[in-house]
């Protein structure tokens, strides 16, 4: 039977009994419940779980990320995992703040409206918890975003935007040829080769750079073995890292070093921080001027600056400029098949097309003797030596038979550009000046070049640019170095 009151109703005996059970249950929830039903008072939900959990939470990313970067060797999938964990914790706790605080703000509302109070700061919170969820918003979509976008593109999809590595060995497994963008997976690779070719003492590096992560990885692989690096086409962004681990660094004369800050998405790239460049033990280790590494941050990450030679060797960039003879050729590009060799040659010296045509059986066993010396990593002194010259002199002393010198430009084998003089050679004499233009000696030219225009050319010797030729039908002459000697016999 219940009280007395009306039928099947508790009286308000039991209602305070139940309220009171209510509030035991409140006290013993936990606080991210509580805090989430806004059952804090204001200014804990506020100034406490809000503000000052927003700093503690950002206070240890800040101290777990120096040890990721400090302790942590780059991994793309680990760093992707790390983005994901902090973006995600980010995206919960913040929503968790901005509803606590919302809800917070209308139990205080409620409450001073009962009171015939004015609530000026409950509804001052609200209107920041508003402007805050928009502020998260543009983050989540200009730095989480992109982030996690560059973390997918680095984790499964091998940094798609960045050109494919390729590691050659040269020069009787003594020198490896490092080519390509310099993404995960490069170190190992170039590991395995040295320990399979223990005999390599130089790193050629040919390269538009890449993850700095990787470049920190093979710094170390090159410092911890001594070797040395250099460069005959160009490194830039991150391959400075990697360059500056060469125990003696060096480049070529048209070799280009580029440097300018590293960046990712959502980092800001105004901030000139000198470890943008390098980091601080590749300072001290390579012993590279800090005035060097001071200029260099200063670079934004979307414009490169090349120092000159001067620079890099006044700065302890580089250990000195290395001539044609002292390393394997390298920098054009990788394995060159026969076909794309030929290609390349044609493209940088056209007049050897018609000598081609002419003599397809000569040229043909001059290419192939030229190609294998490239891909057994033959020096660029001696591939110039023993088979360009020998290409192009038959190629310019031809085209000179045929009168194909004619005003143009055409480029010498060192990448520099040499005016032909205008008008047609009218003598065998000077025909012979015309090819000594061109052709770094010395080297020999003789024989008789059949076509339309044939002509017996006897013999000539020509020393670099300064071009020494004699000989006639019957007999040979010989100009003495620097002319001292007279012409003993003209062509006419």
């Amino acid at each position: 039977m219940l009280p007395a009151g009306k039928p099947g109703v508790p009286n308000r005996g039991m209602s305070s009994a139940l309220r009171g059970d209510h509030s035991n249950m409140q006290e013993k929830r936990h606080f991210v419940a509580r805090n989430w039903r806004g059952e804090f008072p204001l200014w804990i939900a506020y100034w406490g779980f809000g503000f000052f959990g927003t700093i503690a939470l950002w206070t240890g990313f800040w101290f777990f990320s120096e040890i990721y970067s400090k302790f942590v060797v780059y991994h793309p999938l680990s760093l992707f995992g790390w983005f994901a964990a902090v973006w995600t914790l980010t995206a919960v706790v913040t929503v968790w703040q901005l509803v606590g605080i919302w809800r917070s703000a209308g139990r205080s509302i409620t409450d001073r409206r009962r009171a015939g109070k004015r609530a000026f700061w409950a509804w001052t919170a609200r209107v920041m918890v508003a402007i805050g969820a928009l502020r998260f918003l543009g983050l989540l979509s200009t730095v989480a975003a992109p982030q996690l976008t560059e973390g997918v593109r680095m984790a499964f999809l091998n940094d798609p935007e960045m050109p494919d590595y390729t590691l050659r060995l040269m020069n009787e497994e003594t020198e490896i040829e490092v080519i390509g963008g310099i993404k995960y997976g490069l170190d190992r690779d170039l590991r395995q080769m040295l320990e399979a070719a223990p005999r390599v003492r130089v790193i050629h590096l040919d390269s538009v750079g890449g993850r700095q992560g990787e470049a920190a990885k093979l710094y170390r692989t090159i410092r911890d073995r001594g070797l040395a690096t250099y460069v005959t086409n160009e490194c830039l962004s991150a391959c400075g890292n990697v360059f500056i681990g060469g125990r003696e660094r060096w480049v070529s004369r048209s070799g280009k070093l580029g440097f300018h800050r590293g960046t990712f998405p959502g980092f800001d790239d105004d901030l000139a921080d000198e470890e943008a460049v390098f980091d601080e033990i590749q300072i001290r280790e390579s012993g590279i001027s800090r005035e060097f590494v001071r200029l260099a941050a200063k670079v934004a990450n979307k414009d490169m600056w090349y120092p000159k030679t001067e620079e890099l060797l006044r700065y302890k960039v580089v250990t000195g400029i290395a001539d044609d003879w002292q390393f394997a050729l390298s920098g054009i590009g990788g394995d060159y098949t026969r076909e794309q060799f030929e290609n390349l040659l044609r493209a940088r010296y056209p007049v050897i097309v018609p000598f081609s045509a002419h003599e397809p059986q000569e040229y043909g066993r001059l290419l192939d003797e030229y190609h294998q010396g490239y891909l057994t990593g033959k020096s660029a002194g001696a591939l110039v030596r023993a088979y360009e010259q020998r290409i192009l002199t038959k190629a310019y002393t031809y085209s000179c038979a045929r009168r194909r010198l004619g005003p143009a430009r055409l480029p010498d084998p060192h990448h520099q550009t040499i005016p032909v003089s205008a008008g047609k050679p009218r003598s065998r004499i000077m025909c012979g000046i015309h090819i000594g233009q061109f052709i770094p000696g010395p080297v020999e030219v003789a024989g008789r070049i059949d076509g339309p225009r044939s002509r017996d050319f006897g013999t000539g010797v020509f020393y670099g640019v300064a071009p020494f030729a004699g000989a006639g039908r019957s007999s040979r002459a010989r100009l003495g170095q620097g002319g001292s000697e007279s012409l003993r016999a003209g062509w006419q």
